[in-house]
């Protein structure tokens, strides 16, 4: 859902073997299809699509993928399903099933974005329960934050005034509203109303509608919306309204709810090539509550199979005929309205555009809609070609590439540019990912590093120890590997467990506790003069699962450059860039409270 948060790969490296893994992968696969006329549909996951799963899996160590893909003819309404299962769904090495249960993360953004076009509709049609504010005829796409929630004392406002005056549904969803993530900014006991409240103190990175960054706070914003509007909480809404009409009788936004199923897949990290399971970050409910608009759903490929079918078939189901999304939602959340990416790299490939929740672009010509979505153990990849009537949704329980292979892997047999239906040796599973046309958004995780390199300090390093504070972040405090505090003896003994011979050789490094959605921990390293290198972990000191020696997720972590406001050798405040290069000890040039993304006054 940010940096780190919902990755998306940017290309497709091949991941190379590597070492022992504690966990046994389990890598039979079971295939079914439907009972469709023989010769009519073509297949796609076939024995020899199998091997070649079986081969990625065990490159990139990944326990479990689920994989579904649905051919829909518009004219004939018939459908033809397929699906594919590898691997294993839990430490216990139970296998993976097409009833496994995974979290899919930022695919669950179509779906808000569904929603909040079937509302406009119910107003269009007068079928609202909720009237609108004075003034306010009508609510589109084009309606503004602002009229939505009116009045001097409005939980709407961002920083930027302008900004807050002009900020519509459609700028929301596609993100073009300014902001970068700020995904480091809300925890676990925060509510969609805290959030609201709370961006009025978030910096912009870019004017209104100037450049497109991805946000999920706009999403979480989305669900308060639509929850105030149509009389009921967000997720009761999407379940009436597009679960139940699709018989997604499996899907739901409680993590608690689909425990108690037994086919919730656990979620896994790689730690030091080590498979590791880790919680599932919303278990609590009110987490899942806050996340679901921008990335809470938990499905299986059934289900997300129903969603898709209907996707291909202009947004009515093609099994009941029951329309889910009327025509004209469903051509506006389709359209690509915001620049992503204005070229390409890739053969065959083209601009990349984002609809409202969709991400648009095309493969030699064939048009194609996908989002990607990635939480703490789970990586999944959605994906239609709306004129050659096929779906694909892909499923792991580990941070990994494999949803985005197979994804491009069955969309080249789409297009003929490869058949799926030959064998696959290890030097054509290598050529198979170079050139791939299909383009993403996201960074890939950072390398493991236990360690940074350091540079000396301008000041001592116990100079920077303190709390700091910022209204839209809340506060912090920093300590040293020689702080006494109760605070700072507990986060120390946690990096102790973690990271046994932290500080290396007794470089200076400055240490905290970070308890938010994302990250548990922060460690920071001197660049030179007042700079450094946060990098903010997901730490368990406990470890988790049946192995309780303690480890970090590798594949969540986020670094960012920060300048610590010192005057006259007294340490003011903290300013922390997003988004923003410079040299380390060359910070960029202004006062820092004003060209800092966040501003910690150090209390």
């Amino acid at each position: 859902m940010k940096a780190v948060v919902f990755l998306k790969w940017c290309s497709l490296a091949v991941v190379s073997y590597s070492a022992q893994v504690p966990l046994t992968l389990n890598s039979s696969s079971t295939i079914k299809t439907d009972k469709s006329e023989p010769g009519k549909f073509k297949r796609f996951i076939t024995p020899q699509l199998s091997a070649l799963v079986d081969l990625t899996i065990k490159a990139t160590k990944t326990p479990g993928l689920s994989l579904g893909v649905v051919q829909v003819v518009s004219h004939t309404k018939d459908v033809h399903t397929e699906f594919g299962t590898w691997g294993t769904m839990t430490e216990d090495g139970d296998k993976t099933m097409q009833e496994t249960l995974f979290a899919i993360g930022s695919c669950s953004k179509a779906f808000l974005a569904a929603a909040m076009g079937i509302l406009m509709e119910d107003y269009a049609q007068g079928k609202n329960v909720t009237p609108l504010p004075d003034g306010l005829d009508s609510f589109t796409w084009k309606t503004k934050v602002q009229d939505l929630f009116p009045g001097e004392d409005s939980v709407w406002k961002l920083k930027d005034d302008w900004a807050s005056q002009k900020v519509n549904i459609e700028d929301m969803l596609t993100h073009v509203s300014g902001l970068p993530s700020h995904d480091l900014s809300y925890g676990p006991s925060d509510a969609p109303i805290d959030l609201v409240e709370k961006l009025r103190f978030l910096k912009p990175q870019f004017e209104l509608r100037e450049q497109w960054a991805y946000n999920n706070q706009m999403y979480v914003l989305g669900a308060h919306i639509i929850s105030t509007y149509s009389g009921k909480p967000f997720t009761q809404f999407v379940r009436e309204r597009i679960f139940k009409p699709l018989k997604m009788t499996s899907t739901t936004y409680s993590g608690k709810e689909a425990k108690l199923t037994g086919n919730f897949s656990h979620a896994f990290t790689l730690h030091e090539s080590n498979i590791r399971r880790i919680p599932f970050p919303f278990e609590d409910e009110n987490i899942s509550e806050f996340i679901a608009g921008a990335g809470g759903i938990i499905s299986n490929t059934g289900d997300m199979l129903k969603w898709v079918g209907m996707l291909l078939n202009g947004g009515v189901d093609p099994i009941t005929g029951t329309t889910v999304i009327p025509s004209s939602v469903f051509t506006e959340v389709t359209t690509a309205r915001s620049l992503v990416m204005g070229t390409s790299d890739r053969i065959g490939g083209s601009i990349v555009g984002y609809g409202l929740g969709w991400l648009r672009t095309s493969a030699f010509g064939h048009e194609v809609l996908q989002h990607g979505g990635g939480l703490p153990g789970f990586i999944s990849q959605v994906t239609f070609l709306p004129l050659d009537g096929v779906g694909i949704v892909a499923f792991v329980n580990q941070a990994s590439p494999v949803p985005n292979f197979v994804s491009s892997w069955i969309i080249l047999d789409v297009l003929g540019m490869i058949t799926l239906d030959q064998s696959f040796t290890d030097n054509n599973f290598t050529r198979l990912n170079h050139g791939l046309p299909l383009a993403d958004v996201k960074k890939s995780p950072r390398p493991p590093q236990q360690s940074l390199t350091s540079i000396a300090p301008e000041l001592p390093i116990e100079a920077y120890v303190g709390t700091y504070s910022d209204p839209g972040y809340g506060g912090f405090t920093i300590c040293t590997s020689s702080s006494t505090s109760d605070y700072c003896k507990s986060t120390l003994f946690d990096f102790s467990k973690v990271f046994p011979d932290d500080p290396p050789s007794g470089e200076p490094v400055l240490y905290g506790s970070w308890p938010k959605i994302w990250s548990s921990h922060l460690r920071a390293v001197p660049q030179g003069k007042n700079s450094f290198l946060f990098r903010f972990l997901g730490m368990y000191p406990e470890g988790f699962g049946k192995n309780t020696s303690p480890f970090y997720d590798e594949n969540f972590q986020v670094d960012v450059q920060a300048e610590f406001d010192v005057e006259d050798g007294v340490v003011k405040g903290l300013a922390v860039f997003e988004g923003v290069k410079y040299v380390p000890g060359e910070p960029p040039e202004g006062d820092l409270k004003e060209v800092a993304t966040v501003y910690y006054v150090k209390e």
